[in-house]
């Protein structure tokens, strides 16, 4: 609905252009008359297939979002997740796929003592993971990510 409205009104306002200058048109020799109107056929028609190019692509991309359900801790969370299809990345015990998500989207969510140890964690000595609770130390694997 929103691309058509602005269609329309770029029409409008493009309608009202090429009628102001429907004048200065007129005054040309015919070799500058097809020049300048060639020339806004072509710009027009560059623009509307560029358009046309992004929307497509957007509604490539919009069919790799895909609404999922996250259970952690006993709590199941609705996120949205982005389909990659060149993740290879998986799990070095179960080898089982991986999934990522953005701290953003779970972090008010999280148990606070949890929330506290993801703070505390230290990428640089990523091993140490002491400061995580008793009830998710078993669970976590650590993984090295080369992109």
């Amino acid at each position: 609905m929103r691309q058509g409205t602005v269609l329309f009104i770029a029409t409008f306002f493009l309608g009202g252009l090429l009628t102001s200058l429907l004048p200065f048109l007129l005054n040309q020799t015919d070799f500058i008359f097809f020049i300048l109107c060639t020339s806004i056929a072509f710009l027009s028609l560059s623009a509307i297939h560029l358009k046309w190019r992004q929307m497509k692509q957007e509604k490539i991309q919009h069919s790799f979002v895909v609404d999922c359900e996250l259970e952690l801790f006993q709590k199941i969370y609705s996120l949205k997740g982005f389909i990659d299809t060149g993740n290879e990345c998986v799990e070095p015990m179960s080898q089982k796929p991986v999934h990522f998500l953005s701290y953003k989207a779970v972090s008010k969510n999280l148990p606070d003592d949890f929330n506290e140890a993801l703070q505390k964690w230290d990428a640089k000595d990523p091993y140490q993971l002491g400061m995580f609770p008793a009830y998710v130390y078993p669970k976590i694997r650590i993984l090295t990510l080369s992109t």
